[in-house]
Formats: structure tokens, C-alpha cells, sequence
């Protein structure tokens, strides 16, 4: 008896060692060889419950978006991973993240059940775990039955594409939906290993998912890959088959295609010798593999004078991935002995594909048209001199203009026009003697006006008025400029004073603004500045005195303007109005005046009437009104999201680089460029050029960055373009990076992590077979026939007593 307890105590000993060794989980046991069973002394992380959508109906084949947000912030969350509680019936297509948001996108399968399922979505943000859960309500209208003896078809909806090295799920649905569906015994098998293979074959209720991985070796072309097994209906068994296509882009016998859509050439006209010109090309990848050692060569022909500034014909791109773009240009000076006429520029391009080195070369050309020629300097002549011929009375203002045209054969600079009157006793000016006029290239010409006032306290003579312009071009030698100079004169008749010294009659003495200046020169909206003013008594024999001055300025134009209806300036620490003692004969008085310009002020020239109120010195009253021109600019402004890259990658990875960027001022931004750069990594679509960015607008920037080494990318996103006012302005956003050694892949793991099943197989086992069950039903068993032996001997024993109790 005690053997047969022995023999028994060792058996169930034995299967439960086994079950615990294989199902139970201890947690200070090692899960793999020199794991430390040490209890972890990490300490714990503050969790933060996200923000959710409320529950989301939804139906059969129907994909929902469901937004997670933190309480309070916009800090950046990472390490993202969403999941649902019953992928059969509902799953998780993809998810994004940014400003403190995570947005979750779901699909309901066609053979979904009727329920509530779970979504929950992980994360981190800085030092903390971020968790957030969110209810779907699966609603189903209608579903229909098997019929007897029916097979079931398995359908995959789309052709799933992939590169080589990729790996994607394929997901298989019946043609209709049915109450109770369950897969089992499931096989998948794939008509090319070599090229497509499947890792894992999931099967459950409603739906079934094979896991395939493209080889890196693998060649281009669509491979079948088929799934069979059976499955369970409301207690009928059915057999179930269906097939998939999986097309390989990329492989080993495609090649790379690339084309030039355009070639720019900046300025397109009036290259002119001694300028610059900068040649652009805009290369797309038209075909689905990635190009990679991209060489673009030009060809300058000697005579043209054209040197590529930095000296290297040769751009070099890295790679440019199928269906993306990427830019580059030359800036070239054009020589001063360049000729006049139209110059081709030969372009090679010549680069790889990614699976095969075999060299691809394209060619093409762009053309230059040169306008110039260097036995010439630039000439400016004036042209159509306007002035009044006829005799001119006392208070009359009148004009004086003329074109300046650039006869010569080079570009014209830095030219300053001016008209003065000699005699600012009879005629002086009502508008700025200097003007700066633009460049003007060969044959090119430009119209300038001034205007003048006759005073009433001038005698009858001529007045002289002196013309001229300076100017300088690419072949002056000194900085003194080049000069064009040319008087003309006007007659003043003035009955009140002949020239003799004596009035005719009593003389009337007149006060205007004989010079106006601004500091800064080109006020800012929003801002103050200062308006120096140069008040002068025209009459030669009578002062003036008790002089009240009023500033005025016409209101803003625009109706949606935040300051509608009011004055574009207005004085700062002062009133609108001043007073001035007096002003001698002749004489002159300058004020100061400190203003502000509203915000919203349209960038153009506003008009500020001075208003006069004075008296001479016999009291006689007099009232006059000046205008003077103000010419406002808006400040330019670019604001930019933070930039969205993830921080730590490994050797190899390809790293997005994106952000989003506007236009928030009143002008326009132009040569709008965006440029990303690092000296030790390699960059694709390095440069985006927008040309014109517009007030209002928005835009974003993509691009990448392909870590070589490990270590520490520190790159640059650089946004440049020219305001208002042509002056180049830039912002600098820094990018850093962390790089990592890849680790090793285990040839034994699939994508996982869980071992490769052997033959591309995977089944799923029977509930009978499964080790959970039989286990604990053989303990069940022999503590059974356990009981019964001990109940016979205990019987037995008994019987023994009782027959020697008899005897």
C-alpha cells in the first residue's frame, strides 16, 4: 500500500513540476540566461490620464478617427502605441501626434460583431507615462446564416505594395458577415519564398491576418500568397480558402527614373556682364525605386564668361526616394568681358538604382541670354525736360521732370537724381531735392518729377534750377560717381517787388515747409519715429510771429482695419498742435516731432497736413496749409511650429523632417526659401523655394535626414526670403539628433520578436490539445484512481477485521 501512494505522490509531484515550469510565471526567475531575478529598485512614474473623444458609434467597414489630448499643454508625446481589446472586430490602422494630441485611426472589419470594444492608446511625455482609453459601439443591421454544405471564401480587399526589406499584415474577410465566425487549423503558403514569405498567420473571430516580409533581395514583380484552413459557424465546421497579391516595387530589376521638370533661370532677363544669374533644376523621381549617387553636372562655354561661384560644376545628391522631389541650383557671376548672345548650358545627370549599380546618364540643356557687352560703360542721358516756359507769377507751384535713360552697354547703379534752386528767396522746393532711382540696365529708363513754389517775397529775375544725377556701374574705377548735370531756369514775375529793392505794393509774407526728414527713414507700423521739420519765411522784408501749428494725418483706408477711421499718426508726449514766437525775414525754424504709427497701417506714402496760423508784424492775420508725405512700411513676419523630428534613431534610419510655417504679417515675403543642412548626415529634399509667400499664407516643409554614423546630428532648417523693403532676413531652427549602431537582427525572430514557425506555417491548436487542458485534467484523474485504490484497501482492511473479530 505504501508503494502504490509513493508510486502515485511522485506522478502528480512530476506533472505539476511540468506545469508550473512551462505556464507559471515567477517573477524573481530569469527569462533569459544572465537575467538578474534581482527585484527592480526602479522608481515609480507619474502616469497622466489623456483626455478622449466621447464613445464612438460605428458600423461594419466603417474607419473612425478617435483624438486623445492631455489635460493641460502641448508637450510633445512619443513613444506612441495604440491597441483595441478585439483586433477580429476592430483595429488600429494608424495613429499621429502633435501639440499635445494623439489622433487614432480605426477600422471596423466587415464581419465585425455587435458590441463595445476598447481602444487604448500608451505613451510618454518628458518624464512621464501618458494612458488613455476610449469606448466603440459596434452597431450590426443585418446578418445572415450559412447554409448547409456551404464553403466560405476569404477576401483581401486591396493589393498590398512594398519595398525590399518592408513587412506589412494582409487582413482576409468573408464576402458576407456571419453570427458566431471562428478560424482553426489555419495554413498559409506564399508562390515565391525567395521573394515574399509569410512570418505568422493569426486567425480568431471575424477576420484572418497573415504577416509577410519582402527579402531584401528580393525582385520586382506580384506575388500570390493563399491561406486555408477551417472554420466554426454556430457549431457547423466549413472549409475556408482565399488569396492575396503582394507587388514588390523596387526590387533588383527595376530601375531608377528621374527627370528634370524645369530648369529656372534667375533673373530671367537683363543678365547683363557683371551681374550675377543663378541656374535651378527641379528633379523629381518619377519611377518606385530609390535613386541614390545622384551627380549633375553643367557645361559653361568659355566665351559666355560664367564661373560658378565656389567653383564646382558638380552637385551631388545622396539619394531621392520614388515619387519625391528635390532642387539645386548654381549661383554664377557673369564676367565683365562677357559678349552679347544666347549661351547653352549642357547639363549631365547621371545616378544609380538602389538594388543595381548599373549607371543611368541624362542630358539636357538650358539656354542664357546674355545682353551686354563690355567695350561699353553704362551712360545715362536726361530726356523729355519738362519745365514751365512761360513767365510765372507770385504763390504758383509747378513741376519739373524728365526721364534718365541708360544709353550704355552695362547695368547702371546706385543713381541719385536731384533738382535745387540756386534762389531759395524767389523758388524753393515742396518735395525731397534727392530721390534714389533703381538700377537701370541697358537701354532701360526711368521718370522723375519735382515740385516748386514761387514766393511771394522774390523779385522779378530768372531762377535757376540745377539738375543732377550721379551714378555709378561695374566699371568705374573709383567710388567717385559718374555725373550728368543740367540747369534750367524760370522766370518770376513779381509786380510787388521789381528788383530795385523797393515794393511796388504791400508785401505779403508767406510760411512754408522747406524741408522735411524722418528717423528712422522709412517709418515702421507700430512703431514711433521722428519728423524733423524746417519751417522758412519766404518774404525778405517781414517776419511773421504768433505762428500756431496743426498736424493732421488722413485716416486708415481699410474697413477691416482694428483702428478704422482713425489717424495713421499720432504725436507721442506732445500735443498736435505747436506755436513758434517768430521767424525773421528769410528765416528759418526747425521742430522736432515724435510720432506713432498704428499697427495695422497699410505699407504705402500717407499725407500729413501742416496747417498755418500767424501774423506779421502789423498784426495782419494769415492762414496757409503744407503737405507732407510719410512713407510707412509693415515689418515682415514668419512664425514657425516647432519643428517635428524624432530625437534618437539608429544608423540607416531615414528621419522625417517636418514643420509647419505662416505668414503672419501685412506683406508679402519674397525669394520665400527653405534649406536644410548638416555636415554629417545625409539630407533629402534639402531645398524647398516657394518664390512668393503671400500675407496669410501657410505652407510645410518636408524633408528628411539619413544618419551614416553614430553619434550627434546637429543640423539647421533655415528659412530665408526678402521683405518689404528687399532687404534678406533669416531664421534659424536647430535640429539634434542621437544616432545609435543598429542592433543585430536574430535570423531565428521574426519582425515580432516570437520565433519563425518552420515551413511559413502556423496553426492554430485544438482546445483538446492544448497543455492547459490535459494537465490538469490526468491531476484530476489520478488523484481519482488515487481515491478509489485507497477506498478499495481501506474496504478491503475492513473486511480482514471483521472476519478475524468472527473468528
Amino acid at each position: 500500500m505504501k508503494k502504490i501512494f509513493s508510486i502515485l505522490l511522485i506522478a502528480v509531484m512530476m506533472i505539476s513540476t511540468l506545469s508550473v515550469d512551462i505556464y507559471a510565471e515567477n517573477p524573481n526567475k530569469p527569462s533569459k540566461p544572465g537575467q538578474s531575478t534581482e527585484p527592480s529598485t526602479t522608481p515609480a512614474v507619474e502616469e497622466v490620464i489623456l483626455q478622449s473623444d466621447p464613445s464612438l458609434v460605428a458600423e461594419q467597414g466603417e474607419e473612425k478617427y478617435i483624438n486623445f489630448s492631455l489635460p493641460s499643454g502641448n508637450d510633445e508625446i512619443t513613444d506612441i502605441i495604440a491597441s483595441t481589446d478585439s483586433p477580429n472586430n476592430c483595429y488600429v490602422i494608424k495613429t499621429a501626434s502633435g501639440n499635445g494630441k494623439i489622433t487614432v485611426k480605426i477600422k471596423i472589419t466587415n464581419a465585425a460583431e455587435q458590441g463595445t470594444y476598447k481602444v487604448t492608446v500608451k505613451g510618454k511625455s518628458g518624464n512621464k507615462n501618458v494612458y488613455g482609453e476610449c469606448n466603440v459601439r459596434v452597431n450590426v443591421n443585418k446578418r445572415d446564416t450559412l447554409g448547409k454544405d456551404e464553403e466560405i471564401n476569404l477576401i483581401s480587399r486591396s493589393t498590398t505594395e512594398l519595398n525590399p526589406g518592408e513587412e506589412a499584415s494582409i487582413y482576409f474577410e468573408t464576402e458576407r458577415p456571419f453570427f458566431g465566425l471562428s478560424f482553426y487549423g489555419l495554413r498559409a503558403t506564399s508562390d515565391s519564398p525567395n521573394n515574399c514569405y509569410i512570418t505568422n498567420t493569426y486567425g480568431g473571430r471575424g477576420d484572418v491576418e497573415l504577416r509577410v516580409r519582402i527579402p531584401q533581395s528580393a525582385e520586382a514583380g506580384t506575388y500570390k500568397v493563399s491561406v486555408a484552413g477551417k472554420a466554426r459557424i454556430d457549431g457547423e465546421t466549413v472549409k475556408v480558402y482565399g488569396e492575396a497579391y503582394v507587388r514588390v516595387n523596387g526590387g533588383s530589376q527595376n530601375k531608377a527614373q528621374l527627370k528634370i521638370n524645369r530648369v529656372d533661370v534667375l533673373p530671367e532677363a537683363n543678365i547683363v556682364p557683371g551681374s550675377y544669374v543663378a541656374l535651378g533644376y527641379e528633379i523629381e523621381n518619377i519611377s518606385d525605386v530609390l535613386a541614390k549617387n545622384i551627380d549633375l553636372n553643367i557645361s559653361l562655354p568659355a566665351e559666355a564668361g560664367l564661373s560658378v561661384r565656389g567653383g564646382t560644376t558638380t552637385q551631388k545628391v545622396k539619394a531621392i526616394e520614388p515619387g519625391k522631389k528635390t532642387y539645386v541650383y548654381y549661383e554664377m557671376n557673369v564676367g565683365k568681358t562677357a559678349k552679347f548672345g544666347s549661351y547653352e548650358i549642357k547639363t549631365s545627370l547621371s545616378y544609380e538604382s538602389e538594388f543595381n549599380k548599373e549607371a543611368i546618364k541624362e542630358e539636357t540643356s538650358a539656354f542664357i541670354n546674355i545682353g551686354g557687352d563690355a567695350s561699353q560703360n553704362s551712360q545715362l542721358i536726361i530726356q523729355d525736360l519738362k519745365f514751365p516756359a512761360a513767365t510765372l507769377g507770385v504763390n504758383k507751384t509747378f513741376d519739373v521732370s524728365f526721364k534718365i535713360r541708360n544709353q550704355g552697354q552695362s547695368v547702371a547703379k546706385s543713381i541719385r537724381a536731384s533738382a535745387k534752386s540756386d534762389d531759395p528767396s524767389g523758388v524753393v522746393s515742396r518735395t525731397v531735392s534727392d530721390i534714389l532711382v533703381r538700377d537701370l540696365a541697358p537701354g532701360e529708363e526711368e521718370t522723375v518729377s519735382y515740385k516748386f513754389f514761387t514766393t511771394k517775397g522774390g523779385s522779378t529775375k530768372n531762377y535757376p534750377i540745377n539738375i543732377k544725377i550721379e551714378y555709378l556701374d561695374d566699371f568705374t574705377d573709383s567710388k567717385e560717381p559718374k555725373t550728368v548735370e543740367q540747369i534750367v531756369g524760370v522766370f518770376l514775375n513779381n509786380p510787388e517787388n521789381i528788383g530795385d529793392g523797393k515794393d511796388a505794393k504791400k508785401s505779403t509774407p508767406k510760411l512754408i515747409i522747406d524741408r522735411y526728414e524722418f528717423t528712422p527713414k522709412l517709418p515702421l507700423a507700430g512703431n514711433e519715429f521722428e519728423m524733423n521739420l524746417s519751417f522758412y519765411n519766404t518774404n525778405a522784408k517781414k517776419a511773421v510771429k504768433n505762428i500756431k501749428i496743426d498736424l493732421t494725418s488722413q485716416d486708415t483706408t481699410d474697413n477691416n482695419s482694428n483702428t478704422s477711421g482713425s489717424s495713421v499718426f499720432t504725436p507721442v508726449d506732445s500735443s498736435n498742435t505747436f506755436y513758434i514766437g517768430r521767424i525773421a525775414p528769410n528765416g528759418k525754424v526747425e521742430k522736432t516731432i515724435k510720432m506713432f504709427v498704428v499697427p495695422d497701417a497699410t505699407a504705402k506714402t500717407y499725407t500729413i497736413t501742416a496747417n498755418f496760423e500767424y501774423e506779421d508784424d502789423e498784426n495782419n492775420e494769415y492762414k496757409s496749409s503744407e503737405n507732407i508725405g510719410v512713407p510707412v512700411y509693415q515689418e515682415s513676419k514668419l512664425d514657425i511650429d516647432p519643428i517635428n523630428y524624432q530625437t534618437n534613431a539608429f544608423v540607416g534610419d531615414n528621419i522625417p523632417i517636418t514643420a509647419n510655417f505662416y505668414n503672419t504679417g501685412k506683406v508679402t515675403l519674397y525669394n520665400f526659401k527653405v534649406t536644410l543642412t548638416s555636415d554629417n548626415a545625409t539630407i533629402n529634399n534639402g531645398t524647398y523655394y516657394i518664390g512668393n509667400f503671400n500675407s496669410g499664407g501657410q505652407d510645410i516643409y518636408e524633408g528628411s535626414i539619413m544618419p551614416n554614423e553614430p553619434g550627434e546630428i546637429k543640423a539647421q532648417l533655415k528659412f530665408s526670403y526678402e521683405d518689404s523693403t528687399g532687404e534678406v532676413k533669416e531664421q534659424v531652427e536647430d535640429i539634434n539628433i542621437t544616432v545609435d549602431e543598429a542592433p543585430p537582427m536574430d535570423p531565428d525572430l521574426g519582425p515580432d520578436g516570437m520565433p519563425m514557425p518552420d515551413g511559413n506555417m502556423a496553426v492554430d491548436v485544438p482546445w483538446y490539445k492544448n497543455p492547459l487542458f490535459y494537465i490538469p485534467t490526468a491531476l484530476v484523474l489520478l488523484g481519482a484512481i488515487a481515491f478509489v485504490i485507497f477506498k478499495k484497501i481501506k474496504n478491503k482492511n475492513k473486511e480482514k477485521d471483521l472476519k478475524i473479530d468472527e473468528d
